[in-house]
């Protein structure tokens, strides 16, 4: 008769390969990186690509954009340039998504051609024909400063997307932190007040239905959910566009109505962004406060030129950290999540209202 001794170590030996091999629980999971590639339309029909990083916090857990740069010289920027932020927010319990703005990276495709080319106020590249229009976009072709407004319908589409990934208890887009790199600031802060005052953002409302505009009585906007920015050697300017008045009168506007927290980082030789956020922090902030700004809402990293995402990806500066301990600090008060409206007509950004002087005033 032969031992069964041999017969229990092999069933032990299975029970434990099967505990081994058994699929991770969602706080396993989220130690790892996982990334997911997803695709976010905008309501001009643009097909948007980026990667999306759950925390394994569902619900509970906010959610952090990297936006990469725009503007000259930046054509070739994609989602890419962040390295590896999106896994080491990841970790640290933040869902993350980065993206590709329309014409950067992999986000050039049209998901309806005629509808994205008769769009009014389109504005169309050298050599358009408008019997046969491209299905494709791309960056490089953009010579208009004006060009890159548009850019706003991407961060527009990027929250209606977040909200429907909420509604889906897979984030709280109730607790957002926008990370922009140089002129991306820009557009993000003229983007962000249009969310406190363009009648279209508000929450209370079905907008997808036609109202008048006598009938409309805005009450939570959109730009509530946003409570944390981060600047990456933001500049006063979009394209070649100097917009420094215009900017002035949105933060301090936005101050005032402490929509959100902000975070100014850049190297402390960069001369020219250095000089532009000495003026900016007088502008939106008391004298009393410009102490407590100086620990928690500007940070100048020691001797160094370098800007935007190579102040992030060049590990020794230590500014992942900076990010990392900004956001354990103050976004851990966060909002609770709650379910969010997602009856949205198609919404463009609204251009003349982001550049309108002066700022119309925030509800």
């Amino acid at each position: 008769m032969r031992s069964a001794y041999p017969r229990v170590v092999l069933h032990l030996l299975v029970a434990a390969l099967a505990i081994v091999i058994l699929p991770l629980g969602p706080e396993t999971a989220s130690a790892q990186s996982i990334k997911e590639r997803v695709e976010i339309p905008t309501d001009d029909s643009v097909m948007l690509v980026g990667d999306w990083y759950p925390s394994g916090k569902g619900k509970n857990g906010p959610v952090v954009v990297l936006c990469h740069a725009i503007g000259p010289g930046k054509e070739g920027a994609k989602r890419q340039d962040w390295e590896k932020l999106p896994e080491l927010l990841q970790k640290e319990g933040y869902h993350v998504l980065t993206f590709d703005f329309r014409g950067y990276g992999d986000s050039t495709r049209l998901i309806e051609k005629l509808r994205y080319w008769t769009t009014p106020g389109r504005l169309t590249p050298a050599g358009f024909r408008a019997n046969n229009p491209p299905a494709t976009i791309s960056s490089r072709d953009w010579r208009s400063d004006a060009h890159l407004l548009w850019l706003g319908n991407d961060l527009l589409a990027v929250k209606k997307w977040l909200n429907i990934k909420n509604n889906a208890e897979e984030c709280n887009s109730a607790n957002i932190c926008l990370i922009c790199a140089e002129q991306t600031g820009v557009l993000a802060e003229l983007f962000l007040y249009n969310e406190y005052c363009d009648p279209n953002r508000d929450k209370a409302n079905d907008w997808s239905k036609p109202m008048l505009p006598a009938q409309r009585n805005p009450s939570k906007w959109e730009g509530e959910d946003y409570t944390h920015l981060i600047l990456l050697s933001m500049p006063d300017r979009l394209g070649t566009r100097v917009y420094r008045n215009l900017l002035r009168e949105r933060m301090i506007a936005l101050t005032r109505k402490r929509a959100f927290d902000t975070l100014t980082i850049y190297g402390a030789d960069d001369t020219q962004i250095k000089n532009f956020w000495n003026d900016a922090i007088k502008w939106i902030k008391p004298e009393a406060e410009l102490k407590e700004l100086e620990k928690t809402g500007r940070y100048e990293v020691p001797k160094t030129k370098l800007a935007g995402t190579n102040l992030v990806t060049n590990e020794a500066l230590g500014v992942d950290k900076v990010i990392v301990d900004y956001l354990n600090k103050f976004m851990s008060k966060s909002k609770p999540w709650k379910r969010t409206p997602e009856k949205e007509g198609a919404i463009l950004f609204n251009i003349q209202l982001a550049v309108q002087s002066p700022a119309p005033p925030i509800q």
